[in-house]
């Protein structure tokens, strides 16, 4: 089996044209097929590490992997050259023939380009005499530089938020890993379940609204349309804000702060407990009073009524008592009659008692008369008596009665 031409020196002085500041490192041109995402503007100095430690230590399945990897990220014609040389040392001569002709594709004046003709056609016809030879495994795992199926990039370490993380994913919220500015990352963008879609822990005022939020502005402040505690700035959230007196977060009146989140008192507004009405001024005689009582007017209309009432009957008992006085007037002016008539017996008893028989009828109709004459004095006085006072109440009533006023 035909060997290839590496010698130690030779490949270490084209790793050495690799390293950052070398003039080759500097002029070398970038493949134009290479995934943006990956190139950089100058090979990572512990890939480039890990490339001569494996030529050093002659281990050239794992250096063909850093080599692969360098051209991964800074593609240059001497990350494929060399990947190629150390393929063919490993006896991977499939894998050093694709090199190969991928270096006099991609960069058809390389430096190398003789070599790079001769080393096809060494290995073309190795091939033909004695197959492809043995097949370098790829590095297996995350973390070894060589990007793989599953991976969406690889930097050569675990650490996090250097760009790349320890799984292999790019540093971002939603990676499962959680870095510097996170406050957790549970790989998906579901809020609510403890960590949401900006990798803020789920929580009120975080800036992500959630089951049981009204708002989340991301802050504490009052007023601002979203309240503490994620409810909307309204009266009735149980926050008080500008504008509002009290908020005990019900409508409920009565209670201290009524549904317009003023405090229970006379005035505010709002008819509670003890007030017949409330029209939220302090004049009076509009129909409220500033005690929150209804405005009251005079109501002379039933003591006028009682009055003339009682004027009524006491004039009725005056006339009574006139009608009996005047009986018994009569009767005494009868009675007065006959007494003057017997007074004549001693100077003519018969004269005297035919004036008294004259008299006797008079007297007796007198009597009659007073029977009910008598009657009608008490009856008057007590009616007169009544009256009167009937009168003086409904005066009193006239003067004294009032109404609340009907708004």
């Amino acid at each position: 089996m035909r060997v290839p031409v590496v010698t130690l020196p030779a490949v270490a002085v084209l790793v050495a044209a690799l390293l950052p500041g070398s003039p080759e490192a500097r002029a070398a041109p970038a493949a134009p097929t290479a995934p943006a995402t990956q190139t950089m503007s100058a090979p990572p100095p512990a890939l480039v590490g890990v490339a001569v430690g494996a030529v050093e230590a002659r281990d050239w399945c794992r250096a063909l992997a850093a080599f692969l990897a360098l051209d991964a990220r800074w593609p240059s014609p001497y990350a494929v050259y060399n990947a190629a040389e150390v393929a063919y040392a490993a006896s991977d001569r499939a894998r050093a023939l694709d090199q190969y002709r991928l270096a006099q594709t991609r960069y058809p004046d390389h430096e190398r380009k003789t070599t790079i003709r001769r080393r096809v056609d060494e290995v073309f016809a190795t091939m033909v005499r004695e197959g492809p030879g043995m097949s370098c495994p790829l590095p297996p795992s995350c973390g070894d530089w060589f990007l793989q199926q599953g991976e969406r990039c690889d930097d050569g370490n675990a650490i996090d938020g250097d760009g790349c993380d320890h799984d292999c994913s790019v540093t971002a919220c939603g990676n499962g890993v959680v870095t510097v500015g996170e406050q957790c990352d549970d790989g998906n963008a579901i809020d609510g379940d403890g960590c949401d879609h900006d990798c803020s822990v789920t929580a009120c005022g975080n800036g992500v609204v959630t089951a049981g939020e009204q708002c989340d502005d991301g802050n504490a402040k009052d007023g601002d349309g979203c309240d503490r505690g994620c409810v909307a700035t309204a009266c009735g959230n149980g926050v008080r804000t500008a504008g509002e007196q009290c908020d005990d977060g019900n409508d409920r009146d009565g209670d201290g702060c009524d549904h317009g989140c003023v405090v229970t008192a006379c005035g505010n507004g709002i008819v509670t407990a003890g007030e017949r009405c409330d029209d939220g001024n302090d004049t009076d005689g509009d129909g409220c009073e500033r005690t929150c009582a209804i405005t009251r007017r005079p109501a002379p209309a039933l003591g006028t009524g009682v009055a003339s009432a009682g004027g009524a009957a006491a004039l009725g008992g005056v006339a009574l008592v006139g009608l009996g006085v005047q009986s018994w007037l009569r009767l005494s002016a009868a009675v007065d009659a006959v007494d003057e008539s017997r007074a004549g017996y001693r100077v003519d008893p018969g004269q005297a008692l035919e004036d008294v028989d004259g008299r006797r009828d008079e007297l007796d109709q007198a009597s009659a008369a007073w029977g009910s004459g008598a009657t009608a004095l008490v009856a008057g006085a007590v009616l007169a008596l009544g009256g009167g006072g009937a009168l003086a109440g409904g005066v009193w009533l006239a003067l004294t009665q009032t109404e609340e006023v009907v708004p």
